[in-house]
């Protein structure tokens, strides 16, 4: 009897912990019949607009890319870790939801599918939309079976937006959630930019009810190769003819990318926003994407070595500086983290010193990026800096906000490090990146 229970426990533990849903037959036949039933009741529009803009939902196609996601876990994801936060919400199901997250990384879709699948919250019931030069054999059979494509540059005529309405009302009316990059793009610091309207009012006009903010941050930056260029010329490159040769540079690069994923969330309601107000709408998810962060004792650390001003920094004086403001305060522990930080950003030591080379320190520039709100108190206050209404706007903060950061009662953690830290650098960088389209 008690060998029995045991067992019917060990197989409810098993259902519980079988989280990859990318592939279940089931569920994508069911996500099909939808897609058929929304073409037919947008069949009124022009034929060749509604095959560009209603998802096949193709089985054959959702079967593939299970296979590339899973080629993409083995080889490239070392770790998705989620935020064990109370407003953390994708350890729930989410039914007739807008999500969105911050855009980084070639990865992103990779990581965002990976972590849907986990709970349930199946691929195929997250619509998405794709940029109309992605509409090129072969990338346009992936994406097409759970994407629309969209024109850009206000490129739509008006019957590309009145179908684009009717297709997101009907979709809610079944359901089914949408996944946008508000940014619609990558973005050059880590941290958000400004955020495109235009299909923020679309969702907003079909009633979705709730909103939720996806953050996501690495462990190391997939393209970072592009981001010294990017922010020399303060623009990311024009878009190359899509070319059999760049697919397969692009999937190389993904899928011998090794790193770690830190997730975070934030549920905010939708009601109180509408056309009139949709500025507040974009300003609340940019504030929100950067306000969020997993503040550990890696952040710490990887901070640390960032504001030290030489490029040789000694392992136990790091270590008797920081500690006291860790987590964990035991030398031993705090000398792995350190090692681990070097190893992630390829900083040699030698005879107890890091060596910080140029490459791994602008990687670091880029990664520190992702979480400055943690920081930005510690620097203004040690750096006596006041930002400017232009800083203010880049990082999504008005009066009250502002006021409430600089005012929270800090420790004194990493303010003799922040004394000599070039605030206004850091923040021309983010200046810079957020015009870029």
């Amino acid at each position: 009897m008690i060998k029995d229970n045991i067992s019917n426990s060990n197989k409810k533990i098993k259902n519980n912990i079988k989280s990859h849903q990318h592939y279940d037959l089931d569920v994508n036949v069911k996500f099909q019949s939808i897609m058929k039933k929304i073409r037919h009741s947008l069949s009124h529009h022009h034929e060749h607009k509604v095959s560009n803009t209603i998802p096949s939902g193709n089985i054959f196609i959702f079967f593939l890319l299970k296979k590339f996601y899973k080629i993409f876990e083995i080889t490239s994801l070392k770790e998705i870790n989620e935020s064990k936060k109370s407003t953390y919400v994708l350890d729930q199901r989410q039914d007739a939801t807008i999500f969105v997250s911050n855009h980084i990384s070639h990865s992103d879709p990779f990581v965002i599918s990976e972590l849907f699948s986990r709970h349930r919250t199946c691929l195929s019931y997250i619509l998405s939309f794709a940029s109309s030069h992605l509409n090129t054999f072969p990338l346009n059979l992936f994406y097409k079976a759970s994407s629309s494509f969209i024109k850009r540059n206000n490129k739509m005529d008006t019957q590309d937006k009145l179908l684009l309405q009717e297709y997101i009302r009907e979709s809610k009316s079944h359901g089914l959630s949408f996944f946008i990059y508000p940014e619609g793009t990558f973005s050059v610091s880590g941290n958000a930019i400004k955020m495109k309207l235009g299909l923020l009012k679309c969702l907003l006009k079909a009633d979705y009810e709730n909103m939720v903010i996806v953050k996501v941050q690495y462990t190391k930056i997939l393209d970072f190769d592009l981001y010294p260029t990017i922010r020399k010329e303060g623009r990311w490159p024009r878009n190359k003819p899509l070319s059999l040769s760049l697919i397969i540079k692009r999937l190389k690069q993904i899928f011998t990318y090794s790193g770690s994923v830190y997730i975070d969330t934030k549920k905010i309601s939708l009601l109180p926003f509408s056309k009139k107000n949709i500025d507040s709408l974009a300003m609340e998810i940019g504030f929100q994407l950067n306000n969020m962060y997993l503040f550990s004792d890696m952040e710490k650390i990887k901070t640390a070595l960032y504001t030290y001003q030489d490029n040789r920094i000694n392992i136990n004086k790091l270590c008797t500086s920081i500690s006291p403001y860790l987590d964990n305060h035991q030398i031993k522990e705090v000398k792995k983290a350190i090692l681990k930080v070097c190893n992630t950003f390829n900083f040699n030591i030698v005879h107890d010193e890091i060596i910080l080379s140029e490459k791994g320190y602008e990687e670091l520039f880029t990664s520190i990026n992702q979480y400055i709100y943690a920081w930005l108190p510690y620097a203004i206050k040690a750096c006596r800096y006041s930002l400017s209404p232009i800083e203010m706007e880049c990082l999504y903060l008005n009066k009250v906000t502002y006021k409430e950061i600089t005012n929270i009662k800090l420790t004194p953690c990493f303010l003799k490090l922040f004394k000599n830290f070039n605030i206004q650098a850091h923040l021309n960088t983010i200046v810079k990146s957020f015009d870029i389209r």
